[in-house]
């Protein structure tokens, strides 16, 4: 393909695979990857960080990475374009979420421009150009690994990083919990590895439940990977402020939703049902594309939901904001109302479990929200 998007969430790993993936494809030169096929880009090319960038400065990055400059007969998106047709290249865009119009024109251009270069990109949403070719990458699996019964992808990460750690190697049980709680991310691993040396595995899993504060190495202003909650910061401040009302709203469920679930908690302020679906389907696909949702399928449709890190930074914004209150009645009343139908369904058929199953943490988190002295609506609870 000539246009390949690495799209995720923050945290997962686009840049370090868009490294790997580079150097073992990259031309023959000294110091390259041991293995790299020299055939593979003759004419070279650049990694182009574009986390410093904005959006008027996209080609003087690409330009400064390439080591070209401008001459006096033509402009500088020339001299970039005159040396990525040389031959087959290979550019590498990084970080192009914040810049992602002014990367989108710049790509789009250049692909028909230069036969034969080709394009990586790494983002938090697709570019959006014709012909790309999106490669979603998920959380490490949490899963057995290949040839090693006794641990996942992740956990292999956390033990790598955590090696000196106290207990490491005895605690199977400790190690696989750190992992599932925090999504087999691994940027999140890391920093849980990084603080197990000083609080020990039970030390990090009592810390998990404050996840933000928890998961931290850097305070520095510079180090957006410093901490979990400068990646999601960097994503909250991308979104739209339709994008973040709706972000916030749906920190509110404690599992996974659809569509109808989320128009009637989270959806747009509206009296027309159709117009606050269609405004809610909108706002749950940008989220998505924006790596902020992830999308499954279940017996009864889609459903999407929050990784935990993310919902963690989601659900802060909601507890600070002023429509709390109001989010979270919403959500008591749309279960009391889900739970009636629950209740409807025991003498209909035997699909009430899997639907139980489905909304049963959310129900549990809508019952104690209505202990807690908010109070029910009227007759509301079963």
């Amino acid at each position: 393909e000539r246009l390949v998007s690495l799209v995720g969430p923050g945290g997962v790993g686009k840049t370090r695979l868009a490294v790997m993936a580079a150097s073992r494809s990259a031309s023959a030169h000294p110091g390259a990857y041991p293995g790299a096929h020299p055939s593979a880009y003759p004419a070279g090319g650049a990694f182009v960080d574009l986390l410093p960038a904005t959006s008027g400065f996209v080609v003087q990055a690409v330009a400064a990475a390439l080591g070209v400059t401008e001459c006096a007969h033509c402009g500088l998106d020339e001299v970039v374009f005159d040396r990525l047709r040389s031959g087959r290249s290979l550019l590498v865009l990084d970080n192009c979420e914040h810049v992602l119009a002014a990367v989108a024109s710049f790509v789009q251009a250049l692909l028909s421009t230069c036969p034969q270069a080709v394009v990586l990109a790494t983002s938090r949403e697709r570019l959006g150009v014709a012909g790309e070719r999106v490669v979603a990458l998920p959380p490490m699996s949490l899963s057995a690994a290949v040839g090693d019964e006794a641990n996942s992808e992740a956990e292999l990460l956390f033990r790598d990083r955590a090696a000196r750690a106290p207990g490491i190697a005895a605690d199977h049980g400790a190690v696989a919990e750190i992992c599932r709680r925090l999504d087999g991310m691994p940027l999140a691993i890391e920093l849980a590895a990084a603080r197990s040396h000083t609080l020990g595995l039970d030390g990090v899993l009592a810390g998990l439940d404050d996840q933000l504060r928890l998961l931290s190495r850097s305070h520095a202003p510079g180090d957006r990977h410093g901490s979990l909650r400068t990646v999601m910061q960097w994503s909250y401040q991308l979104l739209d402020p339709d994008e973040r009302i709706a972000f916030r709203r749906l920190a509110v469920f404690a599992g996974s939703f659809d569509l109808a679930s989320a128009a009637a908690v989270a959806g747009p302020d509206g009296s027309d049902t159709a117009d606050v679906l269609a405004g809610t389907s909108d706002l749950i696909g940008r989220l998505a594309d924006k790596s902020l949702l992830v999308h499954g399928e279940s017996d009864d449709g889609s459903r999407w939901r929050m990784l935990d890190t993310v919902h963690a930074y989601a659900r802060e914004h909601l507890q600070a904001g002023e429509e709390r209150d109001q989010v979270c009645r919403r959500h008591l009343e749309w279960a009391a109302a889900t739970a009636r139908r629950l209740e409807e369904a025991l003498a209909g058929d035997d699909l009430w479990q899997g639907l139980f199953d489905a909304v049963a943490d959310d129900l549990r988190a809508a019952l104690s929200y209505g202990a807690s002295g908010a109070g029910a609506p009227d007759n509301a609870l079963p």
